[in-house]
């Protein structure tokens, strides 16, 4: 059984590897060789023996049928004395034709029985016969790769396997913070560059509180909004004015944030009134 090894038909990357199938008809010619080496001389030989068979038992029984000619001929005669005679010359034929062909029988069921041994000889040979050619589809090789380490990739290129780094998907950030993602093999990356994800700057933090700040302002100033509201129309009010108090200084407390704490990364969040 022979491996092959698959590349990319581009790249030359290695892909996978896999048996090779024999090549079907130097496969069969060599196995019909084989098979042919011994059956036909088998044949040649059961063929002659089943002539000498044959002319054996056609001699037998011309022989047979002679001596009953002879002897009807030297009794010629009538009456009952020349039909006895006559009927136990027959019988003796008879029986000497019988046994011819009994043993022309039994003769040709033993060459039967070795022609046929030897073609289950030849079946056996020929099963027997290795491949020696196979099939090699398109970017394939029965050269073997070598063992790739984490962050590398076998190439094939020029007849043969070499290894190139392979850090495709990877994210790497350089020290001025941008995002460097590599999709091809053979690109190293930059040495000042780190996969560690840095750590947001402060202004960064500060724009993350400002868009939650501004979120949770949102739902303030609409609570407050549908309060004003229903008070201006003369409507049933949602909330008691303590309670519209409550949400007033909540949402100054967030405005607030900006002015009264310094570290983005530590915000201590007002506590939102109950609605």
């Amino acid at each position: 059984m022979k491996t092959l090894y698959h590349y990319h038909p581009e790249t030359g990357e290695y892909l996978a590897s896999s048996f090779a199938d024999a090549d079907p008809l130097e496969l069969k010619t060599a196995r019909d060789a084989a098979r042919s080496a011994i059956v036909e001389p088998a044949r040649s030989v059961a063929e002659a023996a089943m002539l000498a068979a044959s002319a054996a038992n056609t001699d037998a029984r011309s022989a047979a049928q002679e001596a009953y000619a002879d002897t009807v001929s030297r009794i010629a005669g009538e009456g009952e004395a020349f039909e006895a005679a006559r009927s136990a010359a027959a019988e003796e034929r008879d029986a000497s034709i019988a046994v011819a062909d009994e043993v022309y029988e039994a003769t040709a069921a033993s060459i039967q029985t070795t022609y046929q041994n030897a073609v289950d000889e030849a079946d056996a040979a020929a099963a027997a016969v290795e491949p020696t050619a196979w099939m090699m589809p398109a970017h394939s090789t029965e050269i073997v790769p070598p063992e790739a380490e984490e962050g590398e990739a076998c190439i094939f290129a020029d007849g043969g396997w070499t290894l190139t780094s392979d850090h495709r998907g990877k994210v790497f950030y350089a020290p001025d913070r941008t995002r460097h993602t590599i999709a091809e093999l053979g690109i190293e990356p930059d040495p000042s560059w780190t996969e560690e994800e840095p750590a947001p700057t402060e202004e960064e933090l500060w724009d993350i509180v400002r868009r939650d700040r501004g979120n949770r302002m949102g739902v303030a100033l609409a609570v407050l909004e549908r309060h004003r509201n229903q008070k201006e129309f003369g409507l049933a009010t949602t909330l008691t004015d303590a309670a519209a108090t409550a949400w007033a200084i909540y949402l100054q407390a967030l405005r607030d944030i900006p002015e009264i704490q310094a570290d983005p990364a530590a915000i201590e969040w007002p506590v939102e009134p109950a609605n």
